[in-house]
Parts: structure tokens; sequence; C-alpha cells
């Protein structure tokens, strides 16, 4: 009985381990009852009616592996060692919090427009503020301004919107804000102006704790 105990014991204890380490990964969140809630980044957004999210555990899985071939390229980019120096380099993680879709996606598969991306981008030299995201898209050509970078208000916290289009046929509204040493960033994508604008009236349900 004592030693039965004990497994019980050590198994709770490991489990609460895996838990606590798991919750505090930037990317650690779920989607339940159609609304998604990120402990780290402590909101809450709630998905238009029938869209499917991502497996949480698959997109976790898929943040690191992203992050580890990044991590990889960037080094092989850099000189050999000779003796006595060492080079280094620094890969800023870009987390998927969330990727939405009016259907399931297939594992692996990449969303094609419309879609919902929520992302969480470590600050860096070159996006360091809520909107540096969209300036820089504009900035060099990536994509063109629709309408041009602006505040708002949205569940107490402030936004800068800008919606986009890319080779004149994909469009987005996009909504940054700054979160501590991150960049959250609002995607929503589709075919035209009005179905990003639709799918951006769902930023009403975000909250914030």
């Amino acid at each position: 009985m004592r030693s039965r105990t004990a497994v019980i014991c050590i198994f709770f204890l490991i489990s609460l381990a895996n838990f606590g380490r798991s919750s505090r990964e930037p990317d650690y969140g779920k989607v339940s009852g159609g609304a998604f809630t990120s402990e780290f980044f402590k909101f809450h957004y709630t998905l238009p009616t029938g869209w499917v999210a991502t497996d949480d555990q698959v997109r976790m899985q898929e943040n690191r592996t992203k992050h580890k071939e990044a991590v990889k390229k960037e080094e092989a980019k850099l000189p050999k060692n000779t003796p006595n120096t060492t080079t280094t380099t620094k890969v800023f993680w870009n987390y998927d919090l969330l990727v939405a879709t009016p259907e399931a996606l297939k594992e692996g598969t990449k969303p094609s427009e419309p879609y919902i991306r929520i992302g969480a981008a470590e600050r860096n030299v070159m996006i360091d503020k809520a909107g540096d995201h969209a300036n820089m898209i504009i900035k060099y050509d990536i994509g063109k301004a629709v309408t041009q970078p602006k505040e708002q208000v949205i569940g107490g916290r402030t936004f800068v919107r800008a919606d986009l289009v890319y080779k004149g046929v994909n469009y987005e509204a996009l909504f940054d804000t700054v979160s501590d040493k991150y960049i959250l960033s609002f995607e929503f994508r589709g075919k035209s102006e009005e179905e990003i604008n639709e799918l951006a009236k769902t930023m009403e349900s975000v909250k914030f704790d």
C-alpha cells in the first residue's frame, strides 16, 4: 500500500512539473468552446462561428521545429570558428499562438485565404513597437497599404491596425500590440477588403485579464 501511494505521489509531482513548465511557454494556450485562451499572454479571443483551429499540441511542436530550422539556417551563414574564438548568432522566436480556418487543415499544410493567425514575436531592432511590422511590409514593398497604420484601443489595450494587400489579390487586416518582450499580432487574411473587414470584427471579442 505504501509503495502504491509513493508511485501515485511521484506521478502527481511529475505531472504537476510538466504542466507548470508547459504553461510558462509563450505559445502555450488552448481552444475550447470556440474560444482561444493564451495563459502566457493572458488574453481570450473568440473564433468566427464554425471555424476550426489547428491542434494546439501540433501547433506548439511546429513552432519548435521552425525555430530549430531557422537556427540551423543562420548558423550555416556564420564563418567557421578559428582557435580561441567563438561566433554565435541570435534567432528571435516567432510563435504561432493560433491558426484558424473555415475547415480543418491537414497537418503540415499551410492555410490559404481566408484564415486567421495570432502570433507572438520577440521584440528586436526591426520590430520593437506596435506598427513596426506593417511599416516594414510597406517599406520593403512586401505588400501595399490599403489603409495606413492607425492606433485603436481594443480590450483595454492599444493596438495599431493596418490594412494591406499582397500582389493585388490577397488582403490582410493586421493588428499589433506590445506585450512585455513580445509583439502580439492578430492577422486576418482574405481575398477582399470586405472579407478581412468582416473577420476583423471578431477583434471585439479580445479580452485581456
